[in-house]
């Protein structure tokens, strides 16, 4: 789904940090948002996420504005990998990838057949499947960042 950003502006008390920013995500492209520090990238990339929302303007996830998206629905249209992402729990990868799933598993369920079986596609894809019984906390930077990813 393209992502729309109409007009928005957003700033931390007196300091805007984002002013008037028009722009247009496609669907299936990649994109680059680059800046010096303090720009406002992070700050965009979490109104985008719906965790901080703009001071004016709208966002639109497809044709709907991200506002009036519920937070399962959100997460069924975007997610985000941060930088710096610490799991402090021995979770293995597959239970890790399996989390990407939890918008799309009724609450106090278990992932179907069909959960296990995307899992293990996504972890063949991004050739973490290796590494499925590890814990994500004794993989390299590398291996989360790629397991989380997935």
């Amino acid at each position: 789904m393209d992502v729309d950003i109409r007009d928005i502006s957003f700033a931390y008390g007196d300091s805007p940090i984002i002013e008037d920013l028009t722009c247009r995500f496609r669907s299936g492209r990649f994109h680059a948002v680059i800046g010096p520090n303090g720009s406002g990238k992070t700050t965009l990339l979490d109104m985008i996420s719906g965790f901080t929302a703009p001071d004016k303007g709208k966002i639109h996830i497809g044709d709907a504005p991200i506002a009036g998206l519920g937070k399962r629905e959100l997460a069924k249209s975007i997610s985000l990998v941060s930088q710096n992402y610490t799991v402090n729990f021995p979770f293995t990868v597959n239970e890790v990838v399996l989390m990407g799933r939890h918008p799309y598993i009724d609450r106090f369920s278990h992932p179907t057949v069909h959960d296990l079986d995307l899992a293990a596609r996504v972890m063949s894809q991004t050739g973490i499947d290796h590494l499925r019984h590890r814990k994500i906390t004794e993989l390299s930077g590398g291996e989360k960042q790629r397991c989380v990813f997935a």
